[in-house]
């Protein structure tokens, strides 16, 4: 089965998977996909790939314009709850001499739910809106805009906190940018402030549970290492990072950073996974060869 969370209206999916009866699920799968807009105006997403009975995959797609996805998503939900609509979705402030009744408001989760639904599940769209709404809230005359008052406050807090931000570049606020920098000695300054944070529970708590969930449910596992640390994933092409803490075998908490940037990159898993492992056994005792050798 395959399906869009949440349904669109105007989405169409047609599914060209193969279900095989043996094999074991992937770690990885990536199907492909094709959208492509129909004679009436609707959009088809073609998807083909491989895959074994019994596994799932999933992924975060975007193809519609904003608007155009708003509109799908309230006139899907409306249609949902038996309703319809005539009439066209336009986007735009409401005029001021055009008498309207308010029909309903919402409002997001709190910051906390949203912070750990970004990092469990790495989602680059929440992060940068999040880095957005920061940039609206702390906004002052001068800034060009809400991404630069977003990087003027987020420069402005490493200041007060004693960690130099020389050498970060900001570009969006998330994952998915080439020009983005920072160093993997900032990274574990700014790790060890959360540390000290009285935020520091929360925080901690997003970051995905080794051998547990998020996008490190299926790495170290077999280390023995399942709960043992907090890491947060990156990964972009030619680019692999990890971030976060973990216990060594005194109970020990450590902030651990690794960044590989590499056109071979995507073979680097194991390698940082043997970092964050190394520093678990840290504080195990060297062994002793009793034969003298």
């Amino acid at each position: 089965h395959t399906w869009t969370e949440p349904t669109l209206n105007g989405v169409e999916i047609d599914n060209h998977m193969v279900f095989k009866d043996y094999g074991h699920c992937p770690r990885r799968y990536q199907f492909d996909y094709q959208p492509t807009l129909t004679d009436s105006g609707h959009t088809r997403i073609t998807l083909t790939g491989v895959l074994p009975k019994g596994c799932s995959t999933s992924s975060y797609l975007s193809v519609m314009e904003q608007g155009d996805y708003t509109g799908a998503l309230l006139t899907g939900l409306w249609q949902q709850l038996g309703g319809t609509l005539t009439g066209q979705i336009r986007q735009g402030l409401r005029p001021r001499d055009v008498d309207t009744e308010l029909l309903a408001t919402t409002s997001s989760r709190d910051l906390v739910t949203m912070v750990r639904d970004i990092n469990k599940w790495s989602n680059n769209v929440m992060v940068r809106q999040l880095f957005l709404s920061l940039g609206a809230k702390y906004r002052q005359p001068g800034d060009r805009d809400d991404l630069a008052a977003a990087e003027r406050t987020i420069r402005e807090w490493l200041e007060t906190k004693g960690i130099q931000s020389q050498g970060i570049v900001f570009e969006n606020g998330s994952g998915l940018s080439r020009i983005e920098r920072i160093s993997a000695r900032q990274m574990a300054s700014l790790l060890q402030q959360a540390w000290e944070s009285r935020f520091a529970a929360e925080l901690i708590a997003s970051l995905p549970l080794v051998a547990m969930d998020g996008t490190m449910r299926r790495r170290l596992g077999k280390a023995g290492m399942a709960g043992m640390g907090h890491i947060k994933t990156g990964s972009l092409r030619d680019v692999r990072s990890i971030a976060g803490f973990t216990r060594d075998e005194n109970n020990t908490t450590w902030a651990v950073v690794a960044m590989v940037n590499h056109s071979q990159a995507w073979r680097t898993e194991t390698i940082l996974d043997s970092v964050i492992e190394q520093v678990h056994l840290a504080a195990r005792p060297p062994s002793i060869d009793t034969a003298g050798h």
